[in-house]
C-alpha cells in the first residue's frame, strides 16, 4: 500500500516550447506527484524524512525562478557537486515522469472548468548517480525500460538501482 501525496501549488508553466526528445505536453499550470510508503512520517522535520517534501517545493519553484521549462524525462541534481541526499539516502537526482493513475493509466493534462487552462501532472522518481548518467549517455526511456512494465512509483530509499555500477553505456 502507498499514500500518495500531491504538492498543490498551481505552478505556471512557461509557455515556449522547446524540441526534447521526451514527451511535450505544453500547459498552463503543472503539478507534483510523490508516491510516498504507508506509514512515512509526514510531520517530520529530520532530514531523512523532510527531504521529499523539499524535493517537491524544489521542482514546483524551479519554472517561475529560473523562467524555464521542465518536463517528462528531465532530470535534477539534488546537489551541483552531485552528491546524494544523504549518507543513508544515496539518490543524488530525479526525473519527472508522467504520473501515473492508481491503475497504471496516465495522466493526461485536465482542463480547468470555464477556462482555455490546463494543468498537467508530473511524477517525480529518485535516481542514483549511475540511473542518471545512463539517462544522460542513453534517454530516460531506455533507462525505464531497465525498470520494466511493473516499476512502483513510490519512494524506496533501499530500491535496487538499476543500472549498478555499469559503465559500459
Amino acid at each position: 500500500m502507498q499514500l500518495l501525496f500531491l504538492k498543490l501549488l498551481g505552478v505556471e508553466v512557461v509557455t515556449e516550447i522547446f524540441h526534447y526528445d521526451c514527451y511535450v505536453s505544453i500547459t498552463d499550470r503543472a503539478e507534483y506527484a510523490l508516491c510516498l510508503p504507508l506509514g512515512y512520517n509526514l510531520n517530520s522535520k529530520v532530514d531523512l524524512d523532510s527531504w521529499a517534501f523539499e524535493t517537491l517545493e524544489l521542482t514546483a519553484l524551479y519554472s517561475p525562478f529560473t523562467n524555464d521549462w521542465i518536463g517528462v524525462g528531465h532530470t535534477m541534481l539534488y546537489n551541483e557537486d552531485w552528491s546524494p541526499v544523504s549518507d543513508t539516502i544515496k539518490f543524488n537526482s530525479y526525473i519527472l515522469l508522467e504520473s501515473k493513475g492508481k491503475d497504471g493509466q496516465i495522466v493526461e493534462p485536465v482542463q480547468l472548468d470555464n477556462s482555455d487552462k490546463a494543468v498537467a501532472f508530473y511524477q517525480i522518481f529518485p535516481l542514483y548517480p549511475e540511473e542518471l548518467n545512463y539517462t544522460m549517455e542513453r534517454s530516460y526511456r531506455e533507462l525505464l525500460g531497465l525498470f520494466g512494465p511493473d516499476m512502483d512509483y513510490a519512494i524506496d530509499i533501499n530500491r535496487e538501482n538499476y543500472c549498478g555500477n555499469k559503465t559500459d553505456y
